[in-house]
Parts: C-alpha cells; structure tokens; sequence
C-alpha cells in the first residue's frame, strides 16, 4: 500500500515526474562509471523518498 500510496503521490504533483523522467533517462544512457550516473540514482531515491513522506 505504501508503494502505491507513493506513486500517487508522484503523478499528483507536477515537478516529480519530471525529475523523476530526467533521472531514469541518466541512469538508463549514462555508463555506471560516470560521476552523473550516480548523482541521478540519488535523484530517483529523492523523489521516492519526498513522495513517500507526502503521503506519511
């Protein structure tokens, strides 16, 4: 419930499926060795996180 409850969250607020599209795009093109790769997994951790607190 709680994942689900996230992935509302996400698609009811405009600026988090944006940063979360931008984020998976990076980790989906960028190598796991470049410094961006990571900085975009971060990303999509913060965006999960800021939506899971939204909805605690």
């Amino acid at each position: 419930m709680t994942i689900w409850a996230a992935e509302v969250e996400v698609e009811r607020r405009p600026d988090l499926p944006a940063r979360r599209r931008a984020a998976e795009h990076a980790v989906q093109t960028l190598d796991r060795d470049d410094p961006a790769w990571r900085a975009a997994m971060n990303e999509l951790q913060a965006v999960l996180t800021e939506a899971r607190e939204a909805t605690a």
